[in-house]
């Protein structure tokens, strides 16, 4: 900004300016493993129903599927019927509820299931075993009288799945049903701003649902130049399995305007900036960002970055410009609070600071104090 109308602004001394310029606020709403969309049922809940428009999964996607009705709730009562791909789904009870789970068979292939020699495995029933592991909400073994304990994982049901499919509970008095379609969700990637700063943060998001490999829990990725890292967690201890999808995440920085950030999620080295790490924003969201949660980003710009240069983020099709450049602030005064445009004595007057170049942080409120 220009520093002759700043120093002005600081000989006023009069009170302290909010930053007004690029704040966003971001509110994560009650975790569940559902979509934030309405149900289309009143007693059937499906994980990927409403996650995008067409109600797609892919070869990552494990789905839950939950029955919440006071017909079933009570330890005891029967298991209720559904079926997926016009296979019997076994569910479990916990809580009232019975949850049961399904994926495609081709998880298998994408390195996500895994033997103990980190091999992919090819054994239909290691296979099997290796999927259930990766549903991390109950961890431990099946139990025996098919309601669900501290210690109990559910199982997976594996099925060839393609084209448009249903989910289906048969009720009596009336089945409910959730359409679903195998195939390849589009994912997108987008900045938090058009033009950056120095030592401002930068807030990258990728939207995609084969990221979102397990509903119940919030999904961690490590991307590098040559492999994509998926985080697991057993016993408390997380692991990193190598996959292999068909997106990649690249960073271009040839002008070396970015530096590792303040987040706790970190990256390598002020010029090794890979893996670049994105989490889950919540449970089931499919929407990922490099953000740790004190609000600050894996990635920054340094403090002497030149103007109108540009680095490049890239994550399967979808490339976006990181620009560097700075904004012109603009200062305001409430000419409302005073009297024929005259400042009457005692009298405060509110004065507004718009200026994207000192909202080094688009998560965050932020305050300055002119003195």
């Amino acid at each position: 900004m220009n520093n002759r109308v700043f120093r002005k602004i600081t000989s006023i001394a009069l009170m302290t300016v909010m930053i007004a310029g690029g704040l966003t606020f971001a509110t994560l709403g009650v975790e569940s493993s559902h979509a934030a969309t309405i149900p289309s049922n009143p007693h059937l809940r499906v994980s990927a129903e409403g996650l995008n428009a067409n109600n797609e999964i892919g070869p990552t996607n494990i789905v839950e599927v939950a029955i919440i009705d006071n017909m079933n709730s009570e330890t005891g009562d029967a298991m209720p019927r559904v079926t997926v791909y016009g296979e019997t789904l076994t569910l479990y009870q916990n809580s009232g509820g019975w949850y049961g789970y399904f994926a495609d068979r081709g998880i298998a292939s994408t390195g996500l299931v895994v033997g103990a020699d980190g091999n992919n495995l090819t054994d239909a029933a290691a296979i099997q075993t290796a999927v259930n592991s990766l549903v991390a909400s109950n961890p431990g073994n099946t139990g025996t009288d098919g309601v669900l304990g501290s210690g109990d994982i559910p199982g997976v049901l594996l099925l060839d799945l393609a084209d448009n499919f249903d989910v289906m509970y048969e009720r009596p008095g009336g089945a409910e049903t959730v359409s679903l379609a195998f195939d390849d969700p589009e994912e997108t990637i987008s900045l938090d701003r058009s033009l950056y700063s120095e030592n401002t943060d930068v807030f990258i998001t990728i939207n995609d649902l084969a990221l979102n490999v397990d509903p119940t829990s919030t999904n961690v990725w490590y991307f590098d130049s040559t492999q994509m890292l998926y985080e697991t967690v057993s016993d408390g201890a997380a692991t990193n399995r190598t996959v292999t999808l068909d997106t990649s995440f690249d960073l271009s920085d040839p002008d070396g305007l970015l530096i590792c950030g303040a987040s706790s999620l970190g990256c390598s080295s002020d010029r090794d900036l890979l893996p670049a790490v994105f989490k889950e924003t919540e449970r089931n969201s499919s929407t990922f960002t490099n953000t740790d949660t004190d609000n600050r980003a894996t990635l920054m710009t340094h403090d002497d970055i030149p103007r109108a240069r540009q680095a490049i983020v890239t994550y399967g099709d979808d490339e976006i410009g990181l620009i560097s450049g700075f904004i012109d602030g603009v200062l305001s005064v409430d000419s409302a609070a005073s009297t024929d445009n005259t400042w009457p004595s005692g009298v405060p007057i509110p004065i507004t600071l718009v200026d994207n170049d000192l909202n080094t942080n688009s998560k965050t409120e932020q305050t300055i104090d002119i003195t």
